[in-house]
């Protein structure tokens, strides 16, 4: 079995100049836990929702001192809300090509399933892009291997 027999085929992607808030989107509505980052076609990074809420930290030390608990905490304290809205719409702002994972694990269409599994257990991921020629072509998830081994069991 292929990693291409398990992908699934167009998946889910932004680009490197999409913002913050386009990605929170992103995974709220389509309820997945990150995508590959493309430009013309080639992957170049993955977005997760453990690099979103990195981004949380790296805006704190950018804006020295304000960091996020501060900011939510003097909300509930005082009618600093609209300071916080802006702080937050900054933060949204931020382009994917900086803080996505640029260092990407993927696997080629002809790689086999056993392949996949071996690599997403030794870099603690849940998902692989699936490329051809550095193209990116599907994405195989711990779900499908999971569901291509009930289908196994029966």
């Amino acid at each position: 079995m292929k990693a291409r027999d398990i992908m699934t085929k167009r998946p889910i992607t932004v680009r490197p100049a999409d913002t913050l808030g386009k990605v929170v989107r992103i995974l709220a509505d389509k309820k997945i836990s990150g995508c590959p980052v493309v430009e013309k076609g080639k992957l170049v990074g993955i977005v997760t929702q453990t690099d979103v809420i990195r981004t949380m930290d790296v805006y704190e030390k950018i804006n020295k001192g304000s960091d996020m608990f501060s900011l939510v905490v003097a909300v509930i304290k005082s009618n600093e809300y609209d300071n916080m809205k802006v702080q937050l719409k900054k933060m949204l702002n931020m382009k994917v090509r900086e803080f996505m994972e640029k260092k990407v694990v993927s696997i080629e269409e002809d790689d086999d399933v056993y392949k996949a599994a071996k690599l997403i257990d030794r870099h603690s991921v849940d998902r692989l892009p699936v490329v051809k020629k550095g193209k990116l072509t599907g994405i195989v998830t711990k779900t499908d291997i999971i569901k291509e081994l009930e289908k196994l069991e029966k």
